[in-house]
């Protein structure tokens, strides 16, 4: 796992890149699908991540303990909807319309 923390400078705002010793993430994801008719797809998903940093000192400065911080850039929810319009066309194949959500 890799993570940024910002550091002040003199008028200037440095990121350090570095790998993040231990990392603790629980979570769950809940998928959903439905086909309420022959010409209609419905499906859906949401996902929780709580992920917490464990051990990690900060490189620049060592006496910085930042464990027990969330994980830098790490995104916490997940949502997304799709709804498929679609119908066989004889001899063409098949014609579909959709529609889709996403939500971080």
């Amino acid at each position: 796992m890799r993570g940024e923390f910002p550091r002040s400078g003199a008028n200037q705002l440095i990121t350090i890149p570095t790998n993040i010793a231990q990392v603790r993430s629980l979570g769950f994801a809940a998928p959903l699908a439905l086909s309420p008719t022959r010409w209609l797809d419905v499906t859906a998903a949401y996902s929780y991540d709580h992920a917490r940093i464990k051990s990690w000192t900060d490189p620049s400065d060592p006496t910085r303990d930042l464990s027990d911080n969330p994980v830098p850039h790490a995104i916490k929810s997940k949502l997304n909807a799709t709804a498929r319009l679609h119908t066989e066309l004889t001899g063409l194949g098949e014609a579909v319309l959709f529609a889709s959500m996403n939500y971080q």
